[in-house]
């Protein structure tokens, strides 16, 4: 986990510190073919892998913030228990 993040039995928090510095090194020496694609994360053991609200705030951050602004949409890809996944991306503006 980058520095800052906070840890919990059911609950992580990922801090962002040093991740857009990796994320251009990636960059560089895949000399652009490499691209970032979305966040993934598990829920703890008997939920489902539906997106909490905490989720759904992340999405939409990952979407306004660090998509969009590429013309990407945003992908988040959820583990659950007993093999449960889902995948949520989130649907772009059209253009004005």
């Amino acid at each position: 986990s980058p520095k800052g993040s906070e840890e919990w039995p059911t609950i992580y928090r990922r801090s962002f510190r040093g991740v857009g510095k990796k994320l251009d090194r990636v960059q560089k020496i895949t000399m652009g073919n490499l691209e970032y694609v979305g966040e993934w994360h598990s829920h703890p053991y008997g939920a489902s892998c539906l997106p909490s609200e905490m989720d759904l705030q992340a999405l939409q951050w990952l979407n306004d913030d660090v998509m969009a602004p590429e013309g990407l949409p945003a992908l988040m890809l959820i583990m659950a228990d007993n093999n449960e996944y889902g995948f949520y991306l989130r649907k772009m503006e059209e253009a004005r």
